[in-house]
This record gives structure tokens, sequence and C-alpha cells, in this order.
């Protein structure tokens, strides 16, 4: 979010601190929505959000790569960019391994007022981004609709309140059985699903439980 005007600044430290979860990228809240630099140290308008300082940036060339450890002791490959952060209240989920900032954070996450603030600042490889995105879903409460789901299968569940219905797109170019947890009708069908459903290539059902 390179560049960002006054209201946008509000509303998103709003939404954090009413409990909101916001995941922010390097190179963010640089400018107003005139193209002037916003003073005061990067990323001026959201470094109490973040809970930390930019110092410095660091682009890669086409060549340059690095990696990062998580708190957990996994390891994940990033490029295109480092940012040199110091935290405040921010704490490090993962820092860099090589370089000149070595052991310095390269993914922080601060807790602001109701919400968290996730900040990253490189670009973590597939893996790593995997990891991230997990432990943000978890701080989020966010779940999988259903467990163990194949690769390429999309599964939404929207709710009112009295029925449930399950929207599920098959993305792939296989004909797939899916696994659901709970028995249904498939409005498109009118087929009774119990237990699983079977899909064709680039098929959708709607079921409803």
């Amino acid at each position: 979010m390179y560049l960002v005007n006054e209201q946008a600044v509000e509303n998103i430290n709003r939404y954090v601190e009413n409990g909101g979860n916001l995941v922010m990228s390097f190179f963010s809240g640089i400018v107003d929505e005139n193209e002037h630099i916003r003073p005061g140290g990067y990323p001026a308008p959201f470094r109490e959000m973040l809970g930390l300082v930019v110092e410095e940036y660091a682009p890669y060339s086409e060549t340059q790569s690095n990696t990062i450890c998580t708190t957990d002791n996994q390891q994940f490959g990033c490029s295109l960019w480092s940012d040199i952060l110091h935290l405040k209240t921010a704490q490090a989920t993962a820092t860099f391994e090589q370089d000149y900032y070595v052991g310095s954070p390269a993914i922080a996450r601060n807790p602001f007022g109701q919400g968290t603030a996730f900040y990253v600042g490189t670009v973590p490889d597939a893996n790593g981004m995997a990891w991230l995105m997990e432990n943000i879903c978890e701080t989020a409460g966010v779940k999988p609709v259903v467990s163990n789901a194949q690769t390429g299968v999309e599964i939404l569940r929207r709710a009112n309140g009295n029925s449930a219905w399950l929207f599920v797109l098959n993305h792939s170019s296989d004909r797939i059985s899916v696994s659901l947890e709970k028995n249904g009708r498939d409005l498109l069908t009118g087929r009774e699903v119990n237990g699983s459903i079977e899909l064709e290539p680039f098929d959708v059902a709607i079921v409803q439980s």
C-alpha cells in the first residue's frame, strides 16, 4: 500500500484496533494521495499499529535471494526485497539468515487494541507464504470448511441462521470425490448427498444441509 490517504489510514488503524487482523507488506504508507513522502520515518502512518520502524530498504537484484528462519525453526527462501526493521512493540516471527542484517526481523506481528497486525518485510517463497497464512488464519480464527480438501477444490459455506449451503467447485480437469462432513441435498441436481459428492471436471455443486 504505497499510496494511501488520511481517510484510508484512519480506517485501517481503526479496523485493527477494533479487533481486525491485518497483513501489510513492505513499502507501505510511503506517500499520500498527492505522491508526497510522509515524514517521520517509515511506515509513517502505520508505525504504532505495526509496532515497528523501517530503518532502510534493501531491494534485491534478479540473482539475489535470502533465507528466513521462523520462531518454530522452519526455514524458507525469500527474494525481491528486505526491510531493515526495528521492533518497538512487535515481535519477530521470522528473521533473516544472510547478509549484513542477519538475525534481524523479516516478519513481525503486533497486538494493537483488540486486533493483530502482521508485517512482512520480504517475499517468502511458496512454502513460506503457506506457513504465514496458517499463522494468520489461526490468529483470526479462520478454519477450513472441510478438512483435507483436495488440491483444486474450492469449498465455500454460506448460512442464514436456519440453513447452510456448501458451494463445492472442482477447478481441476479430473473427476473427483469430495468428502463432506455433513449430509444434504445438491440443489443443482436434486440428489441426496451422504458423506461425499462426485464432481466432474470443472463441475460445481450446491449442497444444502
